[in-house]
């Protein structure tokens, strides 16, 4: 799948308030961002996880905050349409989820950075170097390390991809 078609299918679950769409895409953004190593995937990654979990919390559902989740809903269109300024869309839709919580900012910011070290984690339990994981999720090594070490997570993912799965995927990615 092209990253605008992930990036769609956050937005439409989003829209939906979709958490199980949202987790899945998720789960899908892992494989590919660790196949593709494209920092872009990475980041969408951790937006469809932190996104799962507002959708999960009514508070940020009130009818005040209507014009905060527009701007979410855009600035996730605006992901779709302009690649060339992906960081700074980046930087304004978590601003944006931030300001969802109207009261305690400090949440969401909170997921944010968690999400990060999650994706980080799970993308290193299947492979990719501790350095890239980092490189990638602009996570810390000492953050991601704690993390592996109290989660115990690379016991507890397993990766049922086998090595002929990805040659294959990978003669698609190259386009041989």
């Amino acid at each position: 799948m092209h990253l605008n078609d992930y990036v769609y299918g956050v937005w439409k679950a989003f829209v939906n308030k979709n958490p199980k769409r949202l987790r899945r895409i998720h789960h899908k953004l892992l494989r590919e961002a660790r196949l593709s190593q494209d920092h872009k995937f990475f980041d969408v990654a951790v937006i469809s996880y932190v996104l799962s979990k507002v959708v999960t919390k009514t508070r940020f559902w009130v009818p005040r905050l209507a014009a905060e989740r527009k701007k979410v809903e855009h600035t996730l269109q605006a992901l779709m349409r302009d690649g060339e300024h992906w960081e700074e869309h980046v930087r304004k839709l978590k601003e944006a989820v931030v300001n969802l919580d109207d009261k305690d900012r400090r949440y969401l910011l909170d997921v944010w950075e968690k999400a990060k070290v999650k994706v980080a984690a799970t993308l290193h339990s299947q492979g990719l170097s501790l350095s890239r994981a980092v490189q990638y999720t602009g996570t810390t090594k000492q953050e991601l390390m704690s993390y592996i070490g109290k989660t115990m997570l690379f016991e507890r993912l397993h990766d049922d991809v086998s090595l002929l799965q990805r040659l294959k995927k990978l003669e698609e990615y190259v386009g041989s």
